[in-house]
């Protein structure tokens, strides 16, 4: 994998050669050997650098391509999302801290503990000696992917599509306005090289005026063409019958989607990145309360907030109906008959395994039971 890595960052297998990629200078040093650590220069600041310096495996173009894709997927940058993983939480990579502004990293848990992942700011660190906010993901993770799921739905959807409908005439009045500006300015500069061709050339000082007024049409009929086509490149798009059908479609398909046990994180993550381009927390300004602020990438930002859940609220716990018949047989049966009555009865403890006579009798002494002599 690392020589993939180097093959794709050696701008050599593109055809060209360079030198100084690297930038010995600066104060940081090696621990180790107290020698300058090296960082990499950007692209543009690169000072040799010579196209088509020899046979190329792949183009320029598409080298600055994967080298952009690769800096995406680094997950430790402020600027990039990073590659959507298979962990559970679902905001990884586009959380930010609600305190400092910073983004905002996760801890994952092993398997066994049984607990969902953890939003960390570590900036705290650096500086003073704490964390400066951590919070569960499981809340937060909820009330985002409910927001999004409600983004979609068939009344948003609808809501939506006439704002677009609005959007498609305002952007129609605005070029019809710019088509007779446009058509106007043209005319205007047609009329001043008329009067300028009909001037008789030895009344050299009413030619020289009209000249000027002819350059002054043209300048402005050039930065009319200029800004018309800056206009075009922008609003160039429109929402087409098939493309709104597939939408339609989509809003109703995509609550399913979203809980069908085929969907894997990653592809909840991928959803989630589509529609939101960040998510802000802030856990400390209301105690008890985790503060969301999502910032869609239309532009919009929506704000909510989620109870911060207790200490031990979300754990396994043995299943009521399980305790209930704990509580009908002690008295009357021993901890061992129990245990078997329970397994035999399809009840498991709160991690799944079979009744024993711990389990038994930790629940009894725990709510004040006893057991039959």
């Amino acid at each position: 994998m690392s020589a993939v890595v180097r093959i794709l960052h050696n701008p050599a297998y593109a055809g060209a050669y360079v030198f100084g990629k690297w930038d010995y200078g600066g104060d940081r040093r090696s621990a180790k050997t107290g020698k300058v650590l090296p960082h990499p220069r950007p692209m543009a600041q690169w000072p040799v650098k010579i196209d088509a310096h020899h046979a190329a495996y792949l183009s320029w173009e598409e080298y600055v391509k994967n080298n952009e894709q690769m800096r995406q997927n680094w997950h430790d940058g402020d600027e990039t999302l990073g590659v959507a993983r298979e962990g559970e939480a679902l905001l990884q990579g586009m959380v930010y801290c609600g305190i400092c502004g910073r983004k905002m990293g996760v801890h994952h848990h092993s398997g066994g503990e049984k607990r969902s992942s953890t939003y960390t700011c570590q900036s705290g660190y650096e500086d003073g000696d704490r964390l400066c906010q951590c919070m569960t993901s499981r809340p937060v993770d909820a009330a985002v992917a409910e927001a999004f799921v409600d983004s979609v739905s068939p009344l948003s959807l609808a809501i939506g599509l006439r704002v677009v409908d609005q959007l498609e005439n305002d952007l129609a009045v605005q070029q019809r306005q710019r088509d007779l500006q446009l058509e106007r300015a043209r005319y205007e500069a047609r009329l001043a090289q008329r009067q300028y061709d009909a001037v008789d050339p030895d009344n050299r000082l009413v030619a020289s005026e009209l000249e000027r007024r002819w350059n002054e049409k043209l300048e402005t009929l050039a930065r009319l063409e200029q800004a018309y086509q800056r206009a075009e490149e922008q609003s160039a798009w429109k929402i087409t019958a098939e493309e709104r059908e597939s939408i339609e479609k989509l809003s109703r398909n995509l609550p399913a989607l979203w809980k069908a046990q085929t969907t894997t994180n990653q592809d909840r993550k991928q959803l989630l990145r589509m529609a939101i381009e960040s998510v802000q927390l802030d856990g400390v300004s209301q105690p008890g309360m985790i503060e969301i602020q999502i910032r869609w990438r239309s532009g919009t930002v929506t704000r909510s907030s989620v109870k911060r859940p207790a200490p031990g609220e979300g754990s396994l716990k043995t299943p009521p109906n399980a305790v209930t018949r704990i509580h009908e047989l002690a008295g009357h049966y021993s901890y061992a008959d129990i245990a078997r009555q329970l397994n035999s009865a399809g009840y498991r403890t709160a991690f799944g395994r079979h009744f024993n006579t711990q389990h038994v009798g930790y629940i009894c002494r725990r709510d004040g039971l006893t057991k039959h002599k």
